[in-house]
């Protein structure tokens, strides 16, 4: 017996999810967002320019809903761009978020055991470098 065919579409990703991982351009982005879309343009622009200047760390916060994915989002269209894309580490508190943003888990970036083992003394230097 031959089977049919299954053309039904399967929705991977809700709409919300969706309208997160869309790029808009900066000019579409609220003021705070701009702001720190520029900050983030200004450092990179510096960087690739060959100055000296100190590693950016830049936290976006807020509650969910407010745009944070989308501002990343820009971010990284930005770095890829200018094809920057391995100096843009990008960390989320929770996996799911992480996954949006094609980052990691802040434990995992920062190599926190989960397991309450404490920190060696070899990777406090290491993380200390960032």
């Amino acid at each position: 017996m031959q089977q049919e065919a299954n053309t039904s579409n399967v929705q991977l990703q809700s709409p919300l999810v969706e309208e997160a991982l869309t790029v808009v351009e900066p000019i579409e982005l609220k003021p705070d967002q701009q702001h720190a879309y520029e900050i983030v343009r200004w450092h990179l622009e510096q960087t690739l320019a060959g100055k000296s200047i100190p590693a950016l760390r830049l936290l976006i916060h807020g509650e969910g809903g407010m745009g944070k994915s989308k501002v990343i989002q820009s971010i990284t269209a930005m770095f890829e761009q200018h094809n920057a894309e391995n100096m843009l580490l990008k960390a989320a508190y929770i996996g799911i978020t992480a996954s949006l943003i094609n980052g990691k888990t802040m434990h995992s970036i920062s190599m926190i055991s989960h397991m309450g083992h404490p920190l060696s003394d070899e990777m406090k230097a290491w993380l200390s470098q960032f």
